[in-house]
């Protein structure tokens, strides 16, 4: 049997800058439902910094 691992996107995406690239990738295609998943993404990695007490800034 093959062990495979949970990839878990958010723990990848560190910085607001990475959150929007994220975000604007999603929107490329014509799937509405891809964008409604990197949202939920994005929120994860949020939730992430700040138990981390770094939540990035909000310009």
């Amino acid at each position: 049997m093959i062990a495979t691992s949970c990839f878990e996107i958010a723990d990848y995406i560190e910085s607001p800058a990475d959150m929007l690239e994220y975000l604007e990738m999603a929107m490329e295609g014509e799937n509405p439902d891809v964008f409604i998943t990197a949202l939920g993404h994005v929120a994860e990695a949020w939730q992430k910094c700040e138990k981390k007490n770094q939540a990035p800034a909000v310009d």
